[in-house]
């Protein structure tokens, strides 16, 4: 990849990503998925600028996550 900026990113491999900063929080979304998948992945990357915890998205949403963070959730919220 180096310095090509209009390399595209596989979505099988990367969806998007969050960075969290008091100052400038930013998300990315890989603007290679579908609009419906984009769409999610930019729903779950301001999740994680709300809970104040950057995070990747990766495609393998038949795995179990990871990271703590990526498994929260409480019975009743909403």
């Amino acid at each position: 990849m180096g310095s090509n900026t209009h390399y595209k990113l596989d979505p099988h491999e990367f969806q998007g990503f969050a960075l969290c900063d008091s100052l400038a929080p930013l998300t990315f979304i890989n603007g290679a998925d579908s609009k419906a998948a984009q769409m999610f992945t930019l729903a779950h990357e301001l999740a994680h600028i709300w809970l104040g915890q950057s995070g990747v998205s990766d495609a393998q949403a038949s795995a179990a996550p990871g990271h703590r963070v990526e498994r929260w959730w409480q019975p009743g919220c909403g």
